[in-house]
């Protein structure tokens, strides 16, 4: 308002100047000027009187106040075109790339955009986006022998119930929305996985053991199965015995496609292209890093897990259905031989095995490994660091390869860019 009046107060002097030039294109100039003053000062009058904020409300401009405005937005944008070579005004900013991958692409799942219990490098992509845009993706979680008997406390979506209907599982039990092809992703190539939100997509989940899985299946040789409700605002879960849990839903399932050699794979084993990592620390507001093996990399989603131990020792977490927001971003030509992510507050790499041992050993070559090539640090000192401060943690240990994640907190190293460390050094 102090910066209209004092236009307003600029266009009277403008209007007595005028008045002395004797110059036709000066004086021409000078009373547009005058008049643009004038419509500001006319504003600055209606606004006094009657365009103030009232609350939250602000009392409309007169109407012919508004078409001026237009008239000078319009007057402004053709003066910004500049064909004649004439010194540009500042032009109308244009939708930038970080602003158009700020729309999403939405993925739901349906007997078409899920494949049920593997990976395929031969998969057909259900959708496309360059590298820098998000994807907005839901994925059901369940079989029929998983399914609650009361659906007036449970209800099943109707997408789940689609599934169920059109599809059957092949090879293993998990439902993966995907995949989704990224432009330009080549062998050789690392995608990060920005997990940018992670929310609940029903009000309840399961959790069951089965005979000959799971960490003790000679101590629990039965079937049995939990249908346990989830508050969603509050984020927790009630367990039957009355065991209130404070719920942090991620991912379990998050891969490229394997590769090509490879075949159909289940999608029960984590391997090298990521998988069934079941790594609780992938929660919203953390990065993966997958190593890609064809071209488009064909990332999927799935096993949702509303809250999940190291170990999932009796074979399932919270399962449940999520929608998950991802944004993809490709390094081009990077040296990455497993998963690596980042959080706030860590780094962490990540392997896999059937021997629980082999799998720490690994882990931890890889953390010793980035610390080289991202921090400097001698091997000796990487190692050193690690068994005075990082941690080796079980991931699971039910999925056939067992998973070993080693940490390590940021605040022992100099600052450090997430992909420095966790999409290995360039090729």
């Amino acid at each position: 308002m102090v910066k209209m009046r004092f236009l307003a107060g600029l266009g009277h002097r403008i209007a007595e100047t005028n008045g002395t030039v004797d110059m036709p294109p000066v004086r021409a100039k000078l009373g547009h000027l005058s008049a643009q003053a004038s419509m500001v000062e006319a504003m600055v009058h209606a606004m006094e009187a009657g365009g103030r904020r009232h609350g939250r409300t602000f009392v409309p401009l007169p109407q012919h106040l508004y078409a001026a405005q237009a008239h000078v937005r319009r007057a402004r944008r053709r003066r910004s075109c500049h064909p004649d070579g004439a010194r540009p005004r500042r032009a109308i900013p244009r939708t930038t790339r970080e602003e158009e991958a700020a729309v999403a692409l939405t993925l739901d799942p349906t007997p078409e955009t899920v494949h049920w219990g593997y990976l395929d490098a031969t998969l057909r992509p259900v959708a496309h986006v360059r590298s820098g845009e998000t994807i907005v993706l839901t994925a059901v979680s369940g079989g029929p022998a998983d399914l609650p008997a009361d659906e007036t406390r449970f209800p099943l979506l109707p997408a789940h119930r689609a599934i169920l209907a059109a599809l059957k599982p092949e090879l293993g039990p998990h439902t993966l929305t995907g995949p989704v092809a990224v432009e330009g992703a080549e062998p050789g190539d690392v995608l990060e996985v920005r997990i940018e939100a992670v929310d609940f997509a029903q009000g309840w989940g399961f959790n069951f053991h089965k005979p000959l899985k799971g960490a003790l299946p000679g101590r629990f040789p039965n079937w049995r199965i939990l249908h346990i409700p989830i508050d969603r605002a509050a984020r927790t879960a009630l367990c039957p015995w009355g065991t209130v849990l404070p719920l942090a839903p991620f991912f379990g399932v998050m891969a490229v496609a394997p590769p090509p050699a490879w075949g159909r794979v289940s999608s029960v084993e984590p391997r090298e292209f990521g998988g069934n990592i079941d790594n609780r620390d992938l929660v919203a507001g953390t990065r993966l890093f997958l190593p890609v093996f064809v071209a488009g990399a064909l990332f999927s989603a799935g096993d949702g897990h509303g809250c999940q131990g190291d170990g999932e020792v009796n074979l399932t977490a919270l399962e449940t259905a999520l929608t998950g927001t991802f944004t993809l971003v490709l390094h081009k030509q990077r040296q990455l031989a497993r998963p690596r992510a980042t959080t706030p507050d860590t780094f962490i790499t990540m392997a896999f095995d059937p021997d629980l041992d082999d799998a720490a050993t690994q882990a931890l070559e890889d953390m010793i490994d980035a610390l080289g090539d991202a921090a400097g640090l001698d091997p000796a000192d990487a190692y050193a660091l690690m068994s005075l401060a990082g941690d080796l943690r079980i991931t699971q240990i039910v999925d056939g390869n067992k998973g070993v994640h080693a940490v390590l907190k940021r605040s022992l190293l100099p600052p450090i860019d997430d992909a420095a460390f966790a999409a290995g050094p360039p090729a």
